[in-house]
């Protein structure tokens, strides 16, 4: 009994770090240079509705998402999108006053900022459950090494973009098999004090 209680502890704790590590993924997807490369963004359009209290804008985009931090975006064929988008913009706040109308926001970096997380949010609950399939999984197998396959491959596309994630992740295998060819040496013993 003693014994199962243990086992189901471990698969719990191993849960629990799968989904943690899904929501860094997610979280570090969030950072320019490593979660996306952004191109180019431009507003082409901006008409408020004041009585409505929203805008319809345009902007002209080109980001390109890490595949390693948004696998749902590629599978989706939306890995680098480059184009023109319409969305609906809310005003930042209301003046003060019974009569006044919304704030919209000088344009700049406020409404660029708030096109991006547009950009980067739109599915950002299926691509969470696609990392956690992905650091469950690696869970599961119990070789949490594998982990530095996807380090590489986040690290490489920031510094190389795609053919940079390919090197990385092709590293970070070669890395993984050589820890698993020799699991008794120091760079082993050390990685495996620090997660398990």
């Amino acid at each position: 009994m003693y014994e199962a209680r243990v086992r189901f502890a471990q698969r719990f704790v191993r849960f629990g770090v799968a989904i943690l590590l899904a929501l860094g993924l997610l979280l570090l997807g969030l950072f320019e240079g490593v979660g996306y490369h952004l191109y180019f963004i431009r507003e082409t359009s901006f008409i408020p509705h004041n009585q409505l209290g929203y805008a319809d804008a345009s902007f002209s985009i080109d980001l390109m998402y890490n595949p390693v931090l948004y696998p749902l975006y590629w599978l989706m064929g939306n890995g680098h999108i480059n184009g023109t988008y319409s969305t609906i913009y809310l005003p930042e706040g209301y003046g003060a006053g019974e009569f006044s109308g919304p704030r919209w926001g000088l344009w700049g970096k406020e409404r660029q900022d708030a096109y991006i997380i547009q950009m980067l949010s739109w599915g950002s609950l299926l691509n969470l459950l696609f990392l956690a399939i992905i650091t469950v999984s690696i869970e599961i197998v119990g070789k949490r090494c594998l982990y530095l396959v996807l380090g590489f491959g986040i690290f490489g596309f920031a510094a190389f973009e795609l053919v940079g994630m390919a090197v990385g992740m092709v590293l970070g295998s070669v890395a993984v098999a050589s820890l698993l060819r020799r699991p008794d040496n120091v760079v082993f013993r050390f990685w495996r004090s620090l997660w398990e």
